[in-house]
């Protein structure tokens, strides 16, 4: 009989600069620009936390440390660590992840960023079903972002945009996942800028290692200040 697993990891990514929230992020990490006098990352841990016993921030050498001061070692009862996305190591999400490696104790974790807004429904489907898989809403984004194929429940790969205008409507990858230790066998795949790309990699080994379509209903990606006001919207909608 195969093991039950009821509580798995979360890894949060939250190694990133922010310069889109400069000057803000001059002396405050991303994760903890206050949204509606809370913290941006809370939301989310909020979600996940009656899903998980262990969270695993990925931190950098720069402001991280705030994000270990204001957290401590845990959160509602759930023990953190941290671990440093240094900036000697490769960037990118995927170079993340393996900073975490050393402190995921079981096949199947969650990942998610640290600067995205899910409804609790989603995510409490995510980590019930425990299937491998990508978080994919339905969304307007900007042309240059790839929107994702999709095939009988699952991820076929990414599609570009042609320009006809500035914001496409497609399926978009949220930042949310459930994984599986094998994807630590693949070979990284290196972005144009020298980063290590997430689903880059996850995409380039899908006849290995298959991935389902997670789907999320709604979701805001608070990448610049320009998306406050949808994310103070989106809280007053979902979570007040």
């Amino acid at each position: 009989m195969g093991v039950i697993i009821l509580f798995m990891k979360l890894i949060v990514l939250a190694a990133g600069k922010g310069t889109r929230f400069l000057p803000i992020t001059e002396k405050t990490p991303k994760a903890l620009i206050p949204i509606l006098s809370k913290p941006l990352v809370e939301y989310t841990l909020d979600l996940a936390t009656p899903h998980v016993d262990g969270i695993i921030f990925v931190i950098n050498d720069n402001l991280g440390f705030k994000i270990r001061e204001h957290f401590g070692g845990q959160y509602k009862n759930i023990p953190i660590t941290y671990v440093v996305q240094s900036d000697k190591n490769p960037k990118g999400t995927f170079s993340a992840l393996l900073t975490a490696l050393p402190f995921i104790d079981t096949e199947i974790f969650a990942v998610c960023n640290s600067d995205d807004l899910y409804i609790k429904d989603d995510i409490d489907k995510a980590f019930k079903n425990k299937e491998y898989g990508i978080g994919l809403t339905v969304s307007q984004m900007p042309y240059i972002y790839h929107g994702i194929d999709t095939e009988n429940g699952y991820i076929k790969g990414f599609r570009r945009h042609v320009k006809t205008e500035d914001l496409v409507k497609d399926k978009f990858v949220n930042g949310f996942y459930i994984l599986s230790k094998k994807i630590f066998t693949f070979s990284p795949v290196f972005l144009v800028n020298g980063e290590m790309g997430l689903p880059h990699t996850l995409f380039n080994n899908l006849s290995e290692f298959p991935l389902k379509e997670l789907q999320f209903s709604e979701w805001v990606a608070v990448d610049s200040p320009m998306n406050i006001a949808t994310a103070e919207n989106f809280i007053r909608k979902y979570y007040i």
